[in-house]
């Protein structure tokens, strides 16, 4: 009797163990940085003005944000210190502020899935699909630095003048 309850124990204490090691925890890391405005100079390579009308035409959702959370997805302790968050299977859940809205409706605030970690200290143009009950990034260039110049671009922007892509990127 006494060997089966050590080995339901052992049981039991392996099982602790494992869950402690691939559960992800649901910790969001705040956003700590001073905001700070952005401005096409920083970003020579960025052509913003180009890349909103592209993106634009392949989304159903673009907004200006600014983040204030996000959470490494997934965060178990397997993922975190035994693989170092290897960035073909890492992503993020971000939570931001919406500061205007482009394409959709507007919100106050909004939690996306993304590929990169936007939390940088100045604004970010996010170009986003729509599920049922969430956002996502549909890959890496759809997120970048809301420059005052690309953020005065949209503001003045007639959606009329967005084309559809022939590419959307969104899969619904």
């Amino acid at each position: 009797m006494k060997k089966k309850a050590v080995i339901i124990a052992s049981i039991a204490a392996l099982f602790i163990l494992i869950y402690t090691v691939f559960h992800n925890s649901e910790e969001w890391s705040e956003n700590n940085l001073i905001e700070s405005k952005a401005y096409e100079k920083d970003f020579p390579y960025l052509k913003s003005q180009e890349r909103i009308m592209d993106t634009l035409s392949k989304v159903q959702y673009a907004a200006i944000v600014y983040p204030t959370k996000n959470m490494v997805y997934p965060n178990s302790i397997f993922h975190k210190y035994i693989l170092d968050n290897p960035k073909e299977t890492t992503s993020y859940l971000v939570q931001a502020k919406v500061l205007y809205t482009v394409i959709g409706e507007p919100i106050n605030s909004i939690t996306y899935g993304s590929s990169g970690g936007s939390m940088g200290s100045s604004a970010m143009f996010v170009g986003l699909c729509k599920t049922e009950s969430s956002f996502y990034a549909p890959g890496n260039g759809y997120e970048f630095p809301a420059t005052q110049e690309a953020i005065e671009f949209v503001k003045n922007l007639d959606i009329k003048d967005i084309k559809a892509s022939t590419e959307p990127v969104c899969k619904n």
